[in-house]
């Protein structure tokens, strides 16, 4: 199975989870105001809403990408030593 292919099958459900974080978040911050957010906010708000607080602050967004760095860097280590013993524990 190719890369795009993977990638193709993978993306709804990244979509899915942005929508379901953006609720999440939005609904439990305006919750404790009292507004109902859901009634006021389209999908674009909520789609946006976690991408708009990881940018809001340089030094989050740098941290994000660091961690998602080094996640792809221990994975590409561990798979290149899998043959040693301590790679397969």
């Amino acid at each position: 199975m190719k890369y795009n292919e993977i990638i193709q099958k993978i993306l709804p459900f990244g979509y899915i989870y942005l929508v379901v974080l953006g609720i999440m978040k939005e609904s439990i911050y305006y919750y404790q105001i009292g507004i109902n957010i859901l009634k006021y906010s389209n999908i674009m708000d909520i789609l946006i809403s976690p991408i708009a607080d990881l940018t809001s602050n340089p030094i989050i967004l740098i941290g994000f990408f660091i961690f998602i760095s080094l996640l792809f860097l221990t994975s590409i280590y561990i798979s290149k030593n899998f043959n040693k013993n301590w790679g397969q524990s």
